[in-house]
């Protein structure tokens, strides 16, 4: 009896722990299939000449992808670090 109470309060916790804040989670789901819906109505305005994928390396070669790679990732590393310092886009 007493491993079932045990297991009865176990799951009660992680239920709690789990589905206690439920309304945060809905409105991110509204917002998900909102973002979804609006994503493939642009999808579909779009021209076939902007829909075309490109393969940056085939474009300007490896060199140039790879440094503008580098410089994407340099870049966020210093937006990170900056954010770590001032909290400006931190939610707590």
């Amino acid at each position: 009896m007493a491993e079932s109470s045990f297991e009865e309060r176990g799951m009660k916790h992680l239920f709690s722990t789990i589905f206690r804040k439920t309304w945060p989670m809905r409105v991110g789901g509204i917002l998900l299939g909102v973002g979804n819906i609006c994503l493939f109505i642009v999808l579909r305005a779009l021209s076939p000449g902007m829909k075309q994928k490109v393969f940056l390396s085939g474009e300007i070669g490896y060199g140039p992808a790879i440094i503008i790679f580098l410089v994407i990732i340099l870049l966020w590393y210093l937006f990170v670090k900056w954010n770590e310092r001032t909290g400006k886009f931190s939610a707590i």
